[in-house]
């Protein structure tokens, strides 16, 4: 199957891990641990394998961590594959796969740049999730809808606990199925400034995912707080081109405008099999384009896996030992 990049994602952002087959190799040899019955050992001995990767590779990650860059995104092409994933199906619960290449691709990165984590409302508080087409579902705003495009957001934005990264590996592709994503540098630089102070007033109220206890997918049910954050030249932003609204005239005035903005200046990829996705969920949105599945084994399939720079951060909505936020949301 032949997948096509769309958009222009700048050759910098993109690192074509191909000639370090053999180090992910050598580094997988650390990790023995069963990631869903073992989960503890399998992190640790993924960050210990991780610092065998090739200083090629530690080197953009480390840039990426510190510095970030003008997309929002970094881009591991080429990465190992899960043997024999074309006997295996798409899932549509837990996953059918015996070997675990993927999810310690996933933790291997991940650990370059933070700690995974996840949230108890999503799959019982797993670490990896299986991102495929759902039967019934295809018309909702999530990961599992497919008929209907999966407008801007950034992960978990009215969470006190949202990701610093979102990490998406893909196993199998849909030629028509595109990421894409924009970056608050490039919006920045194309937002009239007469919009750029407001959107950092708290005065944008946001919704809450349908899976953390917003069934009828309100909007503007949680809590105020600005798109943008942090220093004002360089600065952080959290969105939900489906859930948010302006509380005043001129705030949604701006939030129109930085909508519009995004929508102009996006960059967008159709992942192919073997492709790693680093979004930075503090300068980027992301969304997805409609595909039609055919729930026929065969379709789309990606992991994902949420990091967050700090894991102590969390400590508060956390059992000791766990990576699992257990923060709830009242309606």
């Amino acid at each position: 199957m032949k997948c096509q990049a769309s958009g222009t994602i700048i050759n910098s952002n993109i690192i074509d891990c191909s000639a370090f087959h053999s180090d992910f190799h050598n580094s997988l040899e650390y990790i023995t641990a069963h990631p869903y019955k073992n989960l503890n050992q399998f992190l640790t001995q993924a960050t210990i394998a991780s610092d065998h990767l090739p200083i090629s590779l530690h080197e953009p990650l480390l840039d990426f961590y510190q510095r970030g860059n003008e997309s929002g995104v970094l881009l591991l092409t080429s990465c190992l594959q899960e043997p024999d994933i074309d006997k295996i199906p798409t899932p549509q619960a837990i996953s059918e796969k015996k070997s675990f290449v993927s999810e310690s691709c996933l933790a291997m990165i991940a650990a370059r740049l933070g700690q995974i984590f996840s949230y108890v409302q999503i799959d019982e508080g797993a670490l990896f999730h299986n991102i495929v087409p759902k039967p019934g579902m295809e018309l909702e705003q999530s990961f599992a809808g497919s008929l209907v495009e999966l407008q801007f957001h950034t992960e978990q934005h009215f969470h006190p606990y949202s990701p610093d990264y979102l990490l998406l590996y893909c196993l199998r592709s849909m030629p028509e199925a595109s990421t894409f994503f924009s970056s608050v540098r490039h919006m920045l630089a194309e937002l009239d400034e007469q919009y750029h102070e407001i959107l950092f007033e708290p005065l944008y109220r946001t919704g809450i995912d349908h899976v953390f206890g917003n069934t009828k997918t309100e909007r503007g049910n949680g809590p105020a707080m600005p798109v943008l954050y942090g220093d004002h030249e360089n600065p952080f932003l959290r969105y939900d081109q489906d859930l948010m609204l302006g509380e005043t005239h001129e705030a949604q005035k701006a939030l129109n405008a930085l909508t519009s903005v995004l929508e102009r200046v996006k960059e967008s990829i159709c992942l192919k099999p073997g492709d790693l996705l680093i979004v930075d969920n503090r300068r980027a949105v992301h969304g997805r384009s409609l595909f039609t599945p055919k729930f026929d084994g065969k379709d789309r399939w990606l992991q994902r896996a949420k990091v967050i720079r700090n894991l102590d951060r969390t400590a508060a909505a956390c059992k000791p030992g766990e990576h699992i936020v257990r923060t709830n949301f009242f309606f």
